[in-house]
This record gives structure tokens, C-alpha cells and sequence, in this order.
């Protein structure tokens, strides 16, 4: 009886792992925010991308710039995080793709080390590495889920009507609440946080890569308070000579917003066009 039971275990697992092995573009369905982002590291810890050309370390804002389309580019930005998570992340591997892209938008965010207790720095223990099925993504719940979605969900088509979601009393009530935040700065804090950011600049820019700053375009209400202020300051103290991607006001002046910090669904994919052939250029000089 034993016997037959570890047999049958042994065959479920090498079926299973074959599913995962053939079919790994259904696993894309995290639960929940906090599996999401683990997935998301996972894929770029422990999957083929070592030939990357560039990285996008953010938070949710850059997570909207789709880059499906972008040629050698992986966006490890993770929703309620910052670009420091993202950093430490990339970190963890011998090999760092040559342009690192560091959204500004919420550098004060500190490393969450709730989230980072996920991942193994040393790669001491490679069995993620090494064993698909160990891995978030390959969970039998996201699997089924991911197929499920993947069957049901209809094709992607972006609204380019520009519908204009500012002009409704929702966004007046969200943008209200990071006009809020956006005036109550916690200066002490960044001061703590654009240390920690800029280590992890210099360790990246040690191992050769190029660091380039974006900035994501948000509601204009925002651009004087307090904190866009405090934020642009500290950059101009901690990175003097850094380079940021440009993003013409002729862009930025039509973009719009569904909560007052994040792109909508039409500016964001506007955002990733202009992005990849900006990316193309930089690489191809």
C-alpha cells in the first residue's frame, strides 16, 4: 500500500511538472497583491534572464508600464513597494542587466524585509532554482487559475478613446487624499530612506550597469506640494550628476491619471510606446 502510494505521488509530480514545463505561460494568476509580487521576483531570481538588456525597479505606478512589447526588458516593480525592494532583488543575481531604471516616485519607501525574507540572497538553497513546482507561480491553485483566466479572458484591446476620468467625483475624492499625503512629507524618513536608495545605486552602478532616473507622470495638482518638492531636492543632493529618462512635456501634458498618481489605462501604454523606442535608442548607441 505504501508502496503504491509513493508511487502514484511520484507519477502526479512528474505529471505535473511536465504541465508546468509546457504550459508555463498560464502561470501568471498571483491571488493576491503580496503573492504577485513574490512571482514576479521569482521569475526574474530563478528564470532565464541573464540575457536581459534592462530592468524597471519601482512601485505601482511603474508596474503599469506594460512591457510585453519592450525586446529585453523585465519590470520588477511591485505594487506597495518602492524601488529599493526591487534593487536588493536585482542584487541577488551574478549578473545585472546594463540599464537599471529607478522610478522616483516613492523613493522613500524603506526595504521590506517581510517581503525579502522570501528569496535566498546566497542562492544557498537552490531548490526554487533547480524545482519549478517550488516556486509561487507553480502552485496548483495559481496553475488552475492562470489556465482558467487565460481561457476566459478575451483579447487586450486598449481604450483609446481617453476617456476623461478626471472630471467625476470619485477622482476628486482619491485625488483629494493624495493631495493629503502629498503635503505632510515625513522628511526624517527620507532622509533614512535616499541612504539606503543610494547605496544600492552605487552597488549596482560598482557591478557596471548604467542607472537611469524615471519619473512617472502624476496629476498636476501634485507637482508643487511638499513632497514632489522634498523628493526632487533630495535626488538633486543624493545624485547630482544622474541621468534621468526624459519624458517630453508634449507627453506629459495629455497624460491622465485614475487616481491622481496612477497612469491610466490609455497615458500608461502611451508611456510604454514612448519608453521602448527610447530604450532601443539608448541601447543600440
Amino acid at each position: 500500500m505504501i508502496k503504491r502510494i509513493a508511487i502514484t505521488t511520484l507519477i502526479l509530480l512528474v505529471g505535473y511538472t511536465l504541465i508546468i514545463h509546457f504550459h508555463n505561460n498560464a502561470f501568471n494568476a498571483g491571488q493576491y497583491s503580496e503573492q504577485r509580487n513574490i512571482m514576479k521576483a521569482e521569475r526574474y531570481l530563478y528564470g532565464n534572464t541573464d540575457t536581459l538588456k534592462g530592468v524597471i525597479v519601482g512601485s505601482s505606478l511603474t508596474e503599469r508600464v506594460l512591457v510585453d512589447s519592450i525586446r529585453g526588458i523585465y519590470n520588477l516593480s511591485f505594487g506597495g513597494y518602492g524601488p529599493q525592494d526591487g534593487l536588493k532583488i536585482l542584487l541577488m543575481k551574478k549578473k545585472i542587466p546594463p540599464f537599471v531604471f529607478v522610478e522616483t516616485n516613492f523613493s522613500a519607501n524603506r526595504v521590506r524585509e517581510d517581503f525579502q525574507k522570501n528569496f535566498d540572497p546566497a542562492f544557498e538553497y537552490p531548490e526554487k532554482l533547480h524545482i519549478p513546482i517550488l516556486r509561487s507561480e507553480n502552485q496548483p491553485v495559481s496553475f488552475a487559475l492562470g489556465a482558467f483566466r487565460s481561457r476566459k479572458k478575451a483579447k487586450k484591446i486598449i481604450d483609446i478613446s481617453m476617456n476623461n476620468t478626471e472630471n467625476n467625483p470619485l477622482f476628486t475624492t482619491m485625488l483629494s487624499k493624495q493631495e493629503d499625503l502629498y503635503n505632510h512629507p515625513d522628511t526624517n524618513k527620507m532622509k533614512k530612506t535616499f541612504l539606503e536608495l543610494k547605496a544600492y545605486v552605487n552597488a549596482i552602478e560598482k557591478r557596471g550597469s548604467k542607472v537611469y532616473f524615471l519619473q512617472m507622470p502624476v496629476n498636476k495638482a501634485l507637482l508643487d506640494l511638499p513632497l514632489s518638492k522634498a523628493i526632487r531636492a533630495a535626488y538633486a543632493r543624493n545624485f547630482p550628476d544622474a541621468k534621468y529618462v526624459p519624458i517630453p512635456d508634449s507627453l506629459t501634458s495629455n497624460f491622465e491619471t485614475a487616481d491622481g498618481i496612477h497612469l491610466n489605462e490609455y497615458s500608461a501604454w502611451v508611456l510604454a510606446r514612448y519608453f521602448r523606442d527610447y530604450f532601443y535608442k539608448l541601447e543600440s548607441k
